[in-house]
């Protein structure tokens, strides 16, 4: 399974399929900036000593207060940001998966989109080798998979196009996840717009 996309929808569906397809790739033109975040991110002291509704209230306040200082951080230092992300990404890879090209943007953080990774799980599955990311330009949908430009061959029996489309003004986004499977024909494309 292939899925192309380098998104926040990318990155969250990964986790999902690989856990019941037998190898996802992960197919991306250009790298993204991808964050680990714990999904359950509460302070249990707050729990402890604050009735239930102040601590959902303080810890949804510090969840946007700590949103809102790394943004800024990131950009009144950016080269600080960039190193700080890069480390963290460095981390969580394993010895396998290079840093380069796939983890390396050619923006500087929040310039572009900037991915969350709930308790990266993201990384996870490359650790697992459940996953695995290649980077680059389609060349030509085959009948075993994805050729890209570089001759590279991604072999896929199902390719999953994950993409935040522009619709006409005055509706803010809709998702799109294209599912076709390999070889291609309209019969077994299914789409969803949601």
């Amino acid at each position: 399974m292939a899925i192309i996309g380098s998104g926040a929808t990318a990155i969250t569906l990964l986790p999902n399929l690989a856990d019941k397809a037998a190898h996802v790739t992960i197919l991306q033109r250009s790298p993204s900036y991808i964050i680990s975040i714990h999904n359950r991110g509460k302070a249990a002291w707050i729990e402890k000593y604050f009735p239930t509704w102040m601590a959902y209230r303080l810890n949804r306040f510090k969840f946007l207060l700590t949103g809102f200082l790394f943004y800024n951080y990131c950009r009144k230092f950016p080269s600080a940001a960039k190193r700080k992300l890069r480390s963290a990404t460095e981390k969580l890879l394993p010895e396998s998966v290079p840093l380069s090209p796939h983890f390396e943007p050619r923006y500087n953080p929040w310039e572009q989109r900037l991915c969350l990774c709930p308790d990266g799980d993201f990384f996870r599955c490359l650790r697992e080798n459940k996953a695995s990311v290649a980077t680059g330009k389609i060349s030509a949908v085959k009948e075993d998979g994805i050729l890209l430009e570089s001759g590279e061959m991604l072999e896929a029996d199902t390719i999953v196009t994950a993409d935040l489309a522009r619709p006409p003004s005055g509706i803010l986004s809709v998702l799109c996840v294209t599912i076709i499977q390999v070889p291609y024909t309209l019969r077994n494309c299914l789409a969803l717009n949601i």
